[in-house]
């Protein structure tokens, strides 16, 4: 494996990335740390200048079997170990149950992950064949990079998109700041999570507000210029080479190529096109990267962004043919960066 994606267990279908070490049923949280290679600790040291003294208020983070260095920081850090996050989700979700489908690190071990599948499910427009999973997604790392952070994660059953920047820009995710015990938060964070799983009814309004809209010209091409970041106001041609193509890999999605997109209920609506940019941030060759930094990109890099852009405009864009360019322009400039992990801590955090 490489240095982006270091160890990873898996449920189910081989993954696009085709990497990680495949089990054969879905797991308990103790047996997703064993099979992900996760079973390893870190420790807060204390920093030494070249003196031999120990610098005050300064500590390194670092992985105990090996010595892997992570970060710098200071007293109040407090790094959550990966079995005391497994324990908490598990407290979080309710369950000791094997419900576990992957899990994994990225960046050696900077970043893990765990991700449960729920027993809910539901249906757009009542239709079976656009079904959608219930997924919970926990990430933590063990660097300065971003807290503690739960989210539900929607996934489309026929293309397995991830569907998640839907629902992740509300403030209703919930992030612990590494300081303090986190399993003294586990009912703050269970509260957070009935909250979250409400927003799948939203979704499933705002879905199939989508579907039973029907996109014109004007509004694929804005949508498309919104999704990736580009002036309304430029011609096609003139648009950087391969943005282009990542653009016109979408519309040919959208007109038929795409997974399950000729279905009855959802072809040729917003809601179509926008799982036409999902299907080609999740599983295209979007920006020729290598499957473990698409894996990354897709959950926590700036693929979620081009969902979320995407998402944003099909959701909000009114009636007219002509389309909002304004709107365009709006979601472009609010989308611009990353947002920050930390930037929506929730109270007592």
């Amino acid at each position: 494996m490489s240095a982006e994606l270091e160890s990873m267990a898996y449920f189910g279908e081989t993954p696009w990335h085709n990497m990680g070490t495949k089990v054969t049923h879905l797991m308990t949280s103790a047996e997703a740390l064993i099979a992900a290679g996760l079973d390893w600790l870190v420790e807060k040291s204390p920093v030494f200048n070249k003196e031999g003294h120990q610098i005050p208020n300064c500590y390194e983070i670092r992985r105990v079997k090996d010595l892997e260095h992570y970060c710098t920081i200071t007293d109040e850090y407090n790094p959550y170990q990966n079995i005391d996050s497994f324990k908490f989700f598990d407290e979080l979700v309710q369950s000791k149950d094997a419900i576990y489908e992957t899990a994994g690190s990225l960046r050696k071990g900077a970043v893990i992950w765990i991700l449960a599948k729920l027993n809910d499910c539901i249906y757009i427009k009542g239709d079976p064949d656009e079904k959608i999973d219930k997924y919970v997604l926990l990430k933590n790392s063990h660097n300065t990079d971003m807290a503690m952070q739960v989210v539900t994660t929607p996934v489309r059953v026929v293309c397995m998109n991830t569907l998640r920047q839907a629902i992740a820009r509300s403030h209703n995710s919930f992030y612990a700041k590494h300081t303090g015990d986190i399993t003294a938060r586990v009912g703050e964070a269970r509260e957070t999570l009935g909250i979250i799983n409400k927003q799948y009814d939203y979704f499933k309004v705002g879905a199939e507000m989508m579907a039973n809209k029907q996109v014109s010209e004007s509004v694929i091409r804005q949508a498309l210029y919104c999704a990736f970041r580009q002036d309304v106001a430029m011609p096609m041609e003139t648009i950087y080479k391969p943005t282009q193509r990542e653009m016109v890999a979408v519309r040919n999605l959208f007109e038929g190529k795409g997974k399950g997109l000729n279905n009855a209920s959802i072809k040729g609506s917003r809601y179509a096109m926008y799982n036409a940019v999902a299907e080609h941030v999740d599983f295209r060759d979007y920006r020729n990267m290598e499957g473990e930094k698409r894996l990354n990109n897709v959950w926590f890099g700036s693929g979620n962004d081009i969902k979320s852009r995407a998402y944003e405009f099909l959701s909000k864009v009114g009636d007219a043919k002509e389309g909002d360019e304004n709107l365009v322009r709006t979601i472009t400039k609010k989308f611009s960066k990353p947002e920050p992990e930390l930037a929506t801590p929730i109270s007592g955090s």
